[in-house]
């Protein structure tokens, strides 16, 4: 078959290919040593180049005032149209840029002392959001559904600060959160899940906690797939010196479970990096 393309756009086209590949290279490298800045500037500067009439990217001003007045912005996260801010007076705000809608909640409410909203996590649909408040009180974790206008405090959770959430992304659904996973500052995973309608936790467990080398955890990612029906589990943890992996079929206590009298699978990360995080990135590959 003839290429539809004339020589030139060919040669132009395998230059851009192998841009990208040298791009990727690169990003390999500074992505393990933890220069994703030095990455971004390289591939923005390229396609900049790339198009040469007009900026690829662009910035617009969303919101000039972003927390009300509540004090600064301590964390953010966001999902499908919606950010909501961490304050460090304590409050979380919620701007659905899809419904063009906003609201605030004080989560400092009851605390005797000033708080600090630690981390906030909002799933990939923006319909769920866990929220850590720290201070010089114990730390206290709470759950938001986008249709509800008071949290509800985990109490299970009392006293732990929360670093890091794993939504399951195959299953999560509006009204129900199914199985997620938190991994705390004193090196604990628990699972929990939260229904909409039942306005509270169906419940939280302790999944694993670490025993030779207490760390933190500060990233987590978790990947289902279905195999003969059976539901099998992928979950990576990081902390500042180790990559944990857990992998079994069945429900994530059983997973966990069979981690009781086998050792876990870990590698020992290099550098000195305090707050390392884990993503997946997963690519698809079409042949015409």
């Amino acid at each position: 078959m003839n290429s539809i393309y004339t020589d030139q756009q060919n040669q132009q086209f395998s230059n851009i290919s192998y841009t990208f590949a040298t791009i990727s290279h690169f990003y390999i490298k500074l992505h393990y040593y933890n220069r994703l800045l030095v990455y971004s500037r390289l591939v923005f500067e390229f396609l900049v180049e790339m198009d040469g009439r007009r900026n690829v990217f662009s910035v617009d001003l969303l919101e000039r005032f972003a927390a009300k007045g509540r004090g600064n912005v301590s964390c953010m996260s966001a999902g499908n149209d919606v950010i909501v801010l961490g304050t460090s007076k304590g409050w979380i705000i919620r701007y659905d840029f899809g419904l063009g809608d906003s609201y605030d909640i004080d989560l400092s409410v009851g605390r005797a002392v000033e708080s600090l909203i630690h981390r906030v996590f909002v799933d990939p649909g923006g319909s769920h959001c866990i929220a850590t408040v720290v201070g010089t009180s114990a730390a206290d974790t709470f759950y938001i559904h986008a249709k509800w206008t008071k949290p509800r405090m985990l109490s299970r959770l009392k006293g732990l600060v929360v670093n890091t959430v794993a939504w399951n992304r195959q299953s999560i659904t509006q009204a129900s959160t199914r199985e997620v996973i938190l991994g705390t500052e004193q090196g604990q995973l628990y699972e929990m899940a939260v229904e909409e309608k039942d306005k509270k936790e169906k419940y939280i467990n302790l999944l694993y906690e670490l025993q030779e080398l207490k760390e933190a955890f500060t990233g987590l990612q978790m990947e289902t797939a279905s195999i003969n029906g059976a539901i099998r589990y992928y979950v990576m943890a990081v902390t500042s010196s180790r990559l944990y992996t857990f992998t079994g079929t069945g429900s994530l206590e059983s997973v966990f479970f069979s981690y009781v009298d086998r050792a876990v699978h870990f590698m020992e990360l290099p550098g000195d990096v305090l707050n390392r995080q884990v993503t997946f990135n997963i690519y698809f590959e079409t042949i015409f």
